[in-house]
């Protein structure tokens, strides 16, 4: 039995440093200038909610010993402090891979502050709890996430909703916003009863109209060459934690060093077989369409009808 915990805190505990958001936005010019006054507000939340959590763990692992506690980081976010942390503890441990789904089915219970991990945890009937730790702020706050949960600002709030959950009492008994919430979410989210929104959706696809065209699939050779481009990036990688060099590297090429290995942890191989399985299972929403997997090289894979 476990709670798990779905971090979403990259605008501060960042893969690439602790304001690796805030110079994303900068070195990319993603955002206006005036719209740093805000992210930099936003920042700062994120951060009081991140460290809420870290404190948060020492008494959740002590008030339920027999309980483990599951830490999933958000892929954005630098995953070091959450395994520092589960050192700690024997029931406290860090998932990173696979899909979400089947953690949320398995769970007792979802703690979380602004993820939208929240939203389909609701929809699996998890009970689910918004722990934004001293801070109720709607200029930051996350609507759709906040409505499918039951809201709290301390710690001891969070362990007395626990306690009735592993007690095994009716939530919606203490907590009128479960259902204000759900009823709430039916205006964003179409047949959230029948669960028939997949249908739905391929149904609309088979109204498009594409153009088929022929094409010839054959095996591409697995790659040996680098680009240029490649290899500076390769020699440079070192370099960034040399001493002395370190510091003479210009911030432009620390951003492209961190932001390379960045994309690199967030991009997974391609599991065929996964694929495969997700495939069929749509075959069994539409018995008319049948889908052959080609592989052609590592991570690229061509869909087509049989």
């Amino acid at each position: 039995e476990y709670f798990i915990i779905p971090t979403s805190f990259g605008n501060y505990n960042h893969f690439m440093g602790k304001d690796g958001a805030l110079s994303i936005y900068k070195v990319d010019k993603m955002v206006p200038d005036e719209y740093y006054t805000f992210l930099n507000g936003y920042r700062n939340y994120v951060k009081n909610i991140y460290y809420g959590f870290i404190d948060l763990i020492k008494p959740l692992s002590e008030e339920f010993p027999d309980k483990n506690i599951i830490i999933r980081p958000h892929p954005s976010e630098n995953r070091k402090p959450w395994d520092e942390i589960a050192k700690l503890y024997k029931n406290v441990h860090v998932v990173f891979s696979g899909s979400v789904t089947p953690w949320l089915l398995g769970s007792q219970a979802v703690i979380h502050c602004g993820s939208t991990t929240a939203v389909e945890a609701n929809l699996l009937d998890r009970p689910v709890i918004s722990y934004c730790r001293d801070f109720d702020d709607p200029q930051y706050c996350l609507e759709v996430p906040s409505k499918a949960s039951i809201n709290v600002t301390c710690a001891d709030e969070v362990m007395k909703i626990l306690h009735l959950v592993d007690d095994k009492k009716n939530l919606n008994d203490e907590y009128t916003e479960i259902a204000e919430g759900r009823k709430w979410l039916k205006g964003w989210i179409d047949s959230l009863e029948s669960y028939s929104s997949s249908s739905k959706i391929m149904d609309v696809l088979d109204t498009l109209k594409i153009k088929e065209q022929e094409q010839s699939l054959s095996r591409l050779p697995e790659r040996n060459t680098f680009s240029i481009k490649e290899i500076i990036w390769s020699i440079l990688r070192p370099l960034e934690t040399a001493p002395v060099i370190k510091d003479l590297l210009t911030f432009r090429i620390k951003q492209g060093i961190r932001s390379r290995r960045y994309g690199k942890s967030k991009t997974k191989d391609i599991n065929i077989e996964s694929l495969k399985y997700f495939l069929g299972k749509l075959k069994n929403i539409d018995s008319n369409n049948s889908i052959e997997v080609n592989v052609l090289r590592k991570n690229v894979v061509v869909l087509s009808k049989k």
